[in-house]
């Protein structure tokens, strides 16, 4: 196996039946936890039984301990419909715990997934003690992958758990770009080799095969009855998603329709808004091809729907497949630290349109639902260090700059920078933070003598 690359399945296969001979595919599997998922469902469909320190089994095992005298209820039959407020056991083969924050009338619950392993919790996973829950075991709350479960993936209730202040703090800190506060979260996640990114990665993988559209093709593939047929017109669109979200209102649009190299038919539906947001609705007869050509066409719709914040492409067959783009991501960025040029990019996808939409649309905050100043939420201190840091290192850049400049004036200038300049701007910066006016935050910074 290459160094550095993901090992194949039938290496990872091998690793399975003949661990002996996979000691480099195994030494990897032991850092990565994406390929523990892997190795995790070929030994599912092996049939063979998994090593009791499978990362992945802990993930899956996070619904199995429960306190003395609750164990019955692992066999117990289902009882009712989920509500909000209860811890629920859900999945396929495997089963998952998972905090009901909201239910729906179309058979769908709004849930947050519930795991033992505390210590992998990271700043949007609210951390509940162990004698607030009805498990008397601690137990982490991972909003960050909140998301919507068909009722039919549910199997057992496990009890009553109140943390919707907590849920919705971590939410509303997200949306404000602050840590959550009053609450007990995990450490933040500053590194892109941190393991708890893949277990975020695991934890989305398990819990997307239970989202109404994978639920409902799951069952059509095993010749299953499904109880909510995904919708077949917009207006069963516009009634399931007025019945998920408040205030959601439908407008018709000009007639648009583009056609694409391969034949692909795309035409300007309808437009959703709510509150300040618009998200254009666009139909497609085929499944997508090139990226590149659908982001062109994009951009050309948005021109005569200038309020569109984003596009939603659907195919208008089986689940309603669909793929949304923000208009920040239908043109390229420069990626920040490193500099890099990223091209347009998919902003959700892999859902229905109805799930698609209201994800959008829970995660979009309105100009005036942020009422406090930033610094409320800001420490100082904070604000101060990390300022000072990026204006000493970019101070150091243009030094260096100026140390291999060829033109005097620069070499000259840009080596003999005023003493503690890195100082002056983390103080302006804290300044402006903390709503200074400008003309005073200025007199912190030593600009020299104008002449």
């Amino acid at each position: 196996m290459t160094a550095n690359i993901h090992p194949t399945s039938s290496e990872l296969a091998t690793a399975v039946t003949e661990p002996g001979q996979a000691g480099p595919t195994l030494a990897h599997v032991d850092q990565c936890l994406a390929c523990r998922v892997l190795l995790s469902r070929i030994r599912h469909d092996l049939r063979l039984q998994p090593p009791d320190d499978d990362s992945v089994q802990r993930i899956l095992a996070a619904s199995s301990p429960l306190p003395e005298g609750l164990g019955e209820l692992l066999q117990a039959p289902r009882q009712g419909d989920p509500r909000s407020g209860e811890i629920w056991r859900i999945g396929r083969d495997e089963a998952l715990l998972v905090w009901v924050r909201q239910v729906f009338d179309d058979g769908v619950a709004d849930v947050v997934p519930l795991v033992l392993d505390v210590e992998l919790a990271d700043q949007e996973t609210v951390v509940i003690e162990a004698d607030a829950t009805p498990l008397a075991s601690e137990l982490a709350a991972v909003v960050a992958l909140r998301t919507h479960v068909d009722f039919g993936a549910f199997i057992n209730r496990i009890g009553l758990l109140d943390i919707h202040r907590e849920v919705k703090e971590a939410m509303t800190a997200v949306k404000e770009g602050r840590r959550p506060s009053g609450i007990r979260v995990g450490p933040p996640i500053d590194d892109d080799d941190d393991q708890r990114i893949e277990y975020r990665q695991a934890l989305r993988d398990l819990l997307g095969e239970l989202t109404p559209s994978a639920w409902a093709m799951a069952g059509s593939a095993t010749g299953q009855p499904l109880e909510d047929k995904p919708p077949e017109r917009l207006d069963d669109i516009k009634t399931q998603l007025g019945e998920r979200v408040d205030g959601v209102q439908f407008r018709s649009v000009d007639e648009q329709v583009i056609i694409l190299s391969s034949g692909t038919r795309l035409s300007a539906a309808l437009k959703v808004t709510c509150l300040d947001t618009a998200i254009l609705v666009v139909t497609a007869d085929a499944f997508l091809p090139d990226a590149a050509e659908v982001v062109e066409a994009c951009n050309k719709m948005v021109i005569r729907e200038s309020d569109a914040d984003a596009v939603a492409i659907a195919m208008p067959a089986e689940d309603w497949e669909t793929s949304l783009f923000t208009r920040a991501h239908l043109r390229p960025a420069i990626e920040l630290p490193g500099g890099a040029s990223v091209g347009p990019k998919v902003t959700l996808s892999r859902h229905n349109l109805v799930d698609i939409l209201v994800k959008y649309l829970e995660g979009v905050t309105s100009s005036w639902e942020v009422t406090e100043p930033v610094a409320d939420h800001l420490p100082q201190r904070s604000v101060h260090q990390i300022a000072l840091r990026y204006a000493e290192a970019e101070i150091e850049r243009v030094s260096q700059d100026g140390r291999s400049a060829r033109q005097p004036a620069k070499k000259a200038g840009w080596q003999t920078l005023p003493t503690g300049l890195g100082e002056q701007v983390a103080t302006f910066v804290d300044a402006i933070v903390h709503e200074k006016p400008v003309d005073e935050a200025l007199s912190e910074i030593d600009l020299g003598d104008p002449r």
